[in-house]
Order: C-alpha cells, then sequence, then structure tokens
C-alpha cells in the first residue's frame, strides 16, 4: 500500500502565523491587520512550492517547508523595515449645518478604510469631516437638508485597489452633532471602524464590514437598536456604568469575551442592571471568525 505524503507546508504556514500574532500580543512587533494582509503573496509562493517540491517526496516537502519559512521571516523583516509606497489620493473636507434637522442620517460606504466617527464638541454644524482617499478613488457625496437630513458619502475606484497597497488604508473622519436623533449605517469591505457613541443621540445603528476590527463606545443616555454584521476579525463593545445592555452574540469559530455579571441565556447576555436602567440597548452581533469582547468604559 502506498504511505500517503504529509505536506509540511500547511503546518509551516499556521506555525509562522500564529508566531506572528503572538509576538504582537508580547509587544515585540506592532502590526494591524493591514501588516499582515502585505504578506498575501507569501500564500502564492507556498503553494507553488507545494506543487513543485511537496508532492514529490518528504525530503521535497521539507524544502518547501523551509523555503516557505524563510520567505515568513524575509517578510516580517520587510514590513517592519520598509516603508511602503505613497498610495493617498484626494483630500475632502465637508461640513454641512443643522438647519432645521430633527433627525439626521448618515450612510457611510468605504470600501477599505479607517473609520473613526466621534461627537461634534460644538457649532452649528450637523456633520464636519474629512475624507483622505486612496490615489485610485473618488469620493460620492450626496447630503439632504431639511427636518430629515441625510448624508451619503462613499467610494468609486477607478482603476481598482492594489491588494500590494493595503498598508496604508485610507482615513474617514467624521464627527456628529449630539443634538439631533442619528441613524447610521456603516457597510465597509476592509477595514477598522472607531465609533465613539458615547454622546450621540444614535438610536438605530447597522454596521458590516468583510473583515476587519470594530471599537464601539455606547452611550448611556440614549436607547438604541444596534447590528453589528462582521466577517472575520475583533468586534469590541464598551458600555457604561448606568446603561442595561443585551448582547445577542451569534457567529462560527467565535471566542466571547463577556463579563461574569452578565447573566446568560443561549446566545444571549444581559447586563444585571437591565431592569433597572434608565436607557437600554440592544445590541446583535454576528461574526464569522474572530473575537467579541465586551467591557466597561474605563477598562479596555
Amino acid at each position: 500500500m502506498e504511505r500517503k505524503r504529509v505536506s509540511l507546508v500547511g503546518p509551516v504556514l499556521l506555525i509562522g502565523l500564529g508566531v506572528i500574532l503572538l509576538l504582537n500580543n508580547l509587544g515585540y512587533l506592532d502590526w494591524s491587520l493591514w501588516n499582515i494582509l502585505q504578506l498575501w503573496p507569501v500564500l502564492l509562493i507556498a503553494a507553488g512550492l507545494e506543487i513543485l517540491l511537496g508532492r514529490h517526496s518528504v525530503w521535497g516537502s521539507l524544502v518547501a517547508a523551509l523555503l516557505v519559512l524563510v520567505l515568513i521571516v524575509g517578510g516580517v523583516a520587510l514590513v517592519e523595515q520598509v516603508e511602503p509606497v505613497g498610495t493617498r489620493g484626494e483630500l475632502t473636507e465637508f461640513a454641512y449645518p443643522i438647519g432645521d434637522a430633527e433627525a439626521f442620517i448618515l450612510d457611510l460606504n468605504p470600501a477599505v478604510a479607517r473609520l473613526t466617527l466621534e461627537p461634534l464638541d460644538d457649532g452649528d454644524n450637523i456633520v464636519e469631516g474629512m475624507v483622505q482617499l486612496w490615489r485610485r478613488e473618488a469620493l460620492d457625496q450626496s447630503f439632504t437638508d431639511g427636518e430629515r437630513a441625510r448624508l451619503v458619502l462613499g467610494t468609486d475606484s477607478r482603476e481598482g485597489i492594489r491588494l500590494v497597497t493595503m498598508g496604508r488604508a485610507a482615513a474617514w473622519d467624521l464627527r456628529v452633532s449630539p443634538e439631533v436623533q442619528t441613524k447610521l449605517s456603516v457597510d465597509l469591505g476592509i477595514g477598522e471602524v472607531t465609533l465613539r457613541l458615547t454622546e450621540l443621540a444614535v438610536d438605530d445603528a447597522d454596521v458590516e464590514f468583510g473583515m476587519g476590527r470594530l471599537e464601539m463606545a455606547l452611550s448611556e443616555a440614549t436607547s438604541a437598536d444596534i447590528a453589528i454584521d462582521g466577517g472575520i476579525g475583533t468586534i469590541r463593545v464598551s458600555v457604561p456604568e448606568g446603561l442595561g445592555v443585551r448582547f445577542i452574540a451569534e457567529g462560527g469559530l467565535v471566542t466571547r469575551d463577556v463579563p461574569d455579571a452578565y447573566s446568560r441565556d443561549g446566545n444571549t447576555y444581559t447586563s444585571p442592571n437591565w431592569e433597572a436602567a434608565d436607557y437600554r440597548t440592544t445590541v446583535t452581533l454576528n461574526l464569522g471568525i474572530g473575537t467579541i469582547a465586551i467591557s466597561a468604559q474605563g477598562d479596555e
């Protein structure tokens, strides 16, 4: 009977990725998801080496595994030392007045970005912001004023975004007035999202991302329904002390980090002050692969 040859390339890739994540957690590397994505060509080379060498003999598989290991080490060194080629494109700044607005709809649709949303300190504007695009992107911007104001921001790729330039994401920085009830919609392909809702009147939020990281700080003085749907990544939600909160956490290969004081009923986690709280927020979480972490504000 012919013995089945075991490939060493796959295990070496997994071990290499694990070592990178371990070094990052220990503080020896300061990497984000973008840095890891820059190593994607190693996967193609590894597949080629496995086909060329690994399938013929044990020694061939060993040589292929060693070459992949060298490529991983070399790739880490290059990412650490080489500054990526600049990919920044057009910079757009905007500000829209409150006018007669009693409600506000904010619809954000970046393809690949680092997006930050926080309260607007003062002024007569309902929203202010700055969008730094990729070199090959154009910004689609539409604002409707009136009692129910709406701003839609999205991107249009002129020539497509090269994967090798993902080391620098476009930056979206927005500030919203806390004086107007706001409905928020975010649809992000790949990237990082930071939503500081602590002083905002966001009562309805729908956030989707394909791959990346989401950090959200909830408001103590607003009851809200929030839905978060992610593919691969990390979701971290910070809860103020006085807010009653209920999390419905669903997903595939997901690690959940929830305070011990929360009661659990299947996939539903409820804060101990749910019944007594003046404001209550329900957060539905759906993540394919990754980590869901819930914490009190100030404990991150």
